[in-house]
């Protein structure tokens, strides 16, 4: 994957967040901060880093923020993860939009356990972010912003309505991902572990050791 660095970038793993750092955390942090059954399918790194230095955030007093738009990410991503596992014995490792559903509505033992694991997370991340959440409208303002965004960067919809937001709205240009689309975006600082990104920043000359 080709990566045009526009934003400065930051090696998580070798940085020391701030007290008066103000961090957007991106769905896919929460989901492995949160998220029981994470490291069935997660990289080794990404169940490791990015809690680690989560709670070194909080630790030194640093803000971090959630999003409204994770909270449909989150459940996304769970239930996909929980109907994968439910299903590999019988059927492998391929989940359908059909299965999915069929998942839903078919077995709702499992499913009552999927709605908890996701009210979990989003508990969590309330409790890390003390409630500070970025609140996205979704104004035909901001689809029309959002929509000129994709004409210049590759990010899928979620992104983009975060990412104007985020730089618009909250001000917030300092976000930890692991998505490396976000490595795009010029004017926010990116922390993050994804070596794909960080070997594009040093090559690139925005890689940030602060």
């Amino acid at each position: 994957m080709s990566i045009s660095v526009r934003a400065d970038v930051v090696d998580l793993r070798s940085d020391q967040p701030r007290k008066d750092d103000v961090f957007f955390v991106d769905s896919n942090v929460w989901f492995w901060i949160g998220y029981t059954n994470a490291s069935r399918n997660a990289q080794r790194y990404q169940v490791k880093e990015y809690p680690s230095y989560a709670d070194q955030a909080l630790n030194v007093g640093s803000t971090l923020y959630r999003c409204t738009l994770s909270f449909a990410e989150l459940a996304h991503s769970v239930e996909r993860a929980e109907c994968r596992i439910f299903l590999k014995k019988s059927q492998g490792d391929a989940v359908s939009n059909f299965e999915l559903k069929n998942f839903r509505h078919n077995h709702p033992t499992a499913r009552s356990a999927i709605v908890a694991e996701i009210e979990d997370i989003w508990n969590i991340t309330n409790d890390m972010t003390m409630g500070k959440t970025i609140e996205v409208n979704l104004t035909l303002s901001m689809v029309q912003q959002s929509l000129n965004r994709l004409k210049s960067e590759a990010l899928d919809g979620y992104d983009a309505f975060m990412i104007e937001a985020l730089i618009t709205t909250q001000g917030i240009t300092q976000v930890i991902t692991d998505d490396g689309d976000f490595g795009q975006i010029a004017g926010i600082t990116v922390f993050t572990a994804n070596n794909t990104l960080i070997k594009a920043a040093r090559d690139q000359n925005k890689l940030l050791k602060r």
